[in-house]
């Protein structure tokens, strides 16, 4: 197959400090699946200040030599990001070649990376980006591409939130949706989690985890079987996460609807607060 046709893992990075990871997790992909790697960086350009707003505060004169500074400082710290962002692409080509990665290319692009993910769906076979970028490494909300990109990409989307380890074991939580049904066949079709361990875990009103359980084994992945609480569905999962010592969670993304979102908070989002444990979203 033509590289311009291939499907490769994309790996979205910027300044925050969990890019290294991002880049590790993204070179684990393509060395177990044999896929491309491609590295992505955006420069996103903010809004300039329209000059309406400084009508009546200065004179004309005033208004322009102001906008001309202000349109100088933004074409300086443009050319200052576009170069800061080379400098991080070919420092994490580096990084993604030592760690086996494969056909490893890097890409920057100008714009909204949501819109950019979006241009590229036909082409990714993974992608990988970190829980929070740069912006929102203070404050520990989830990013503000995360959840937009997750609802826009029909594809598996690995949200890194922690330094690489090697996985070993993975949990793949399931319920009765189409979502959770999309995220077993990933499962069982994907050469990524060939000779790992799987921890299937399900609620007791679940009516597919036996069926989910004979697909794993039939794929030749070890599986067990733990049924998590109902009550506190995203603390059960959580819990046995850790009680496991399981390295990756499997699972379908944004079950509830937007009104549902609105009031409650969607499910997948809890679990990403929750957890300190690379999640693996599908949907």
């Amino acid at each position: 197959m033509a590289e311009q046709q291939q499907e490769f893992v994309l790996a979205c990075i910027d300044q925050s400090t969990i890019a290294e990871a991002v880049v590790d997790y993204a070179s684990w992909i393509s060395q177990r699946t044999g896929a491309p790697l491609r590295l992505q960086h955006n420069v996103e350009h903010p809004i300039t200040p329209d000059s309406a707003n400084f009508s009546g505060a200065l004179g004309l004169g005033e208004q322009t030599q102001l906008l001309q500074d202000l349109a100088d400082v933004e074409a300086k710290r443009n050319k200052l990001q576009v170069e800061q962002g080379k400098t991080l692409l070919a420092a994490a080509k580096e990084r993604a070649e030592n760690a086996g990665a494969n056909a490893v290319i890097s890409k920057q692009r100008h714009g909204d990376l949501t819109e950019a993910v979006i241009a590229l769906e036909d082409r990714i076979r993974v992608m990988v980006m970190g829980i929070r970028g740069e912006q929102h490494e203070a404050n520990g909300k989830l990013g503000a591409h995360l959840e937009a990109v997750g609802r826009a990409l029909h594809k598996p989307i690995l949200v890194v939130n922690q330094p690489f380890t090697q996985p070993k074991k993975f949990l793949l939580y399931v319920d009765d949706s189409d979502a959770c049904q999309r995220a077993l066949e990933f499962v069982t079709k994907s050469p990524l989690y060939t000779g790992l361990q799987c921890v299937l875990a399900y609620e007791e009103d679940c009516k597919c985890h036996e069926d989910a359980r004979i697909a794993i084994d039939r794929a030749g992945i070890d599986v067990q079987e733990h049924k998590v609480s109902s009550d506190d569905t995203v603390a059960s999962i959580t819990s046995l996460m850790a009680s496991e010592q399981l390295d990756i969670m499997v699972m379908g993304a944004f079950r509830h609807t937007k009104i549902h979102d609105i009031f409650f908070g969607s499910f997948t989002a809890k679990v990403l607060k929750a957890t300190n444990k690379p999640v693996l979203l599908l949907r």
